[in-house]
């Protein structure tokens, strides 16, 4: 995130970042959002849930605080990549 925030105000930049980034960003990560932060619905999610197929009954949270740069680099990523022209 440190190498996006002295790019972001270039579009070429940004379009270089985008494809630098495009194989995390749109597919190793592309459901990270979905899959662990994607459960209260009054988006005041604290932790990271991690769901164990074989337990449905039980819940394991990790500190939401320890995936901050990675939950940045997707927020970021998705609303570039999937919602702004930068990506074209």
């Amino acid at each position: 995130m440190s190498e996006f925030k002295d790019i972001k105000s270039s579009q070429v930049g940004l379009k270089e970042w985008l494809l630098k980034n495009e194989e995390l960003g749109a597919d190793k990560f592309v459901c990270f959002l979905l899959d662990y932060l994607d459960y209260d619905l009054d988006d005041k999610v604290e932790h990271l849930k991690v769901h164990i197929c074989q337990e449905n009954n039980l819940d394991i949270y990790l500190d939401r605080a320890d995936f901050k740069n990675t939950i940045e680099f997707l927020k970021t990523f998705n609303e570039l990549y999937w919602t702004d022209e930068s990506s074209e």
